[in-house]
């Protein structure tokens, strides 16, 4: 098993090796224009995992790259491993649209879960993301998801489809009540007035508007040691493709 294992080191410094002999050896690449298409693809609305995957790189190395790692006082690196920095400039806007999902059973979900009460801000925070992720999606801002988004919405929404959120404190019956309010103001309507079957479909057109519901019980406080869904982490963790220049 060693020797096995040993076997890409000895290949990759045999190549080293034969690069340096020739005056190849050249591993590390400007990472300002690299940073620039990742910018660029990040307003088209692609999340960090979404370019990662795409790329083949890890979502901690795109993230690092936009922004350095603030925990440990670094800056965003000024340059990139030159295969990291071909794989990321070869991903496209269309590249990731093929690997998203329709944003529109997201959207009819998470505005359900409104009408139960449901702040889109404890929503976020049980899904993982920023709250204003969840407010571009409420909003139709965001034409797709990616596919982890789109898993974890559902799933949260087969928790709580049928659950009012807690409202012991003041302060959890005023987020409660402005979730309703929001949702009365915009007509959308709970999840027992919607077609399971054709949440996802796009020209899918509700006829019910928002109602009182009062649901079947009453949500548990979300676990805050809880694992966040795969995917929707924020990146920020070790990574060795992407470092400072010295």
């Amino acid at each position: 098993m060693a020797a096995r294992a040993s076997r890409p080191r000895r290949a990759y410094a045999a190549r080293r090796a034969r690069q340096i002999a020739y005056g190849q050896w050249a591993p590390w690449a400007d990472a300002w224009p690299v940073r620039e298409h990742v910018r660029r693809l990040r307003e088209t609305g692609a999340s960090y995992p979404a370019i990662a995957e795409a790329a083949g790189v890890s979502a901690a190395a795109v993230w690092s790259l936009l922004h350095g790692q603030p925990s440990k006082g670094r800056p965003a690196p000024e340059r990139i491993r030159v295969s990291q920095a071909s794989r990321l400039l070869a991903v496209t806007a269309d590249n990731i649209a093929r690997r998203r999902r329709g944003a529109a059973g997201c959207r009819r979900r998470l505005q359900a879960l409104v009408a139960m009460g449901h702040a889109p801000a404890g929503l976020a925070r049980q899904l993982g993301v920023p709250p204003r992720r969840v407010t571009r999606v409420l909003r139709s801002e965001l034409p797709t998801v990616s596919s982890d988004m789109h898993t974890a919405i559902c799933g949260l929404y087969e928790h709580l489809w049928d659950q009012r959120p807690p409202e012991h404190t003041r302060q959890e019956r005023l987020a409660a009540s402005a979730a309703r309010r929001r949702a009365a103001r915009e007509g959308w309507p709970p999840p027992m007035a919607l077609d399971d079957d054709r949440l996802d479909d796009p020209d899918y057109r509700p006829k019910a508007r928002w109602r009182p519901a009062s649901g079947t019980g009453t949500a548990p406080p979300p676990d805050k040691h809880s694992r966040r869904p795969p995917g929707l982490r924020r990146p920020g963790g070790k990574d060795a493709d992407i470092e400072a220049a010295s």
